[in-house]
């Protein structure tokens, strides 16, 4: 998973930049968690590992909707926009 991370990186595999955002931020969370997951042994709090796995999930969430509505908001606000600052015609007979 360390190695999935450092090619996400390094190679941002999706065409979209918060889509390699978001994928770098969920893997960050997943090991968070695989990382307090090995600390799960008789001497350590399990009180504090679960509030840091919760924390990681919260954030790993709250990526996943920040992303969704990023999404959204460009698809509205790309649909009330003109797509073009200038339109060209090249038909001689509407040319002016």
């Amino acid at each position: 998973l360390s190695l999935n991370l450092i090619l996400v990186v390094h190679v941002k595999p999706w065409r979209s930049g918060i889509c390699n955002v978001l994928d770098i931020v969920l893997l960050c969370g997943i090991l968070g968690i695989m990382e307090m997951a090995a600390m799960f042994v008789q001497d350590v709090s399990s009180q504090t590992n679960i509030w840091i796995v919760m924390m990681c999930f919260c954030v790993m969430m709250l990526g996943i909707i920040g992303a969704i509505g990023f999404g959204v908001y460009k698809s509205y606000r790309q649909k009330y926009q003109k797509q073009f600052k200038f339109f060209l015609c090249h038909h001689k007979a509407a040319s002016g």
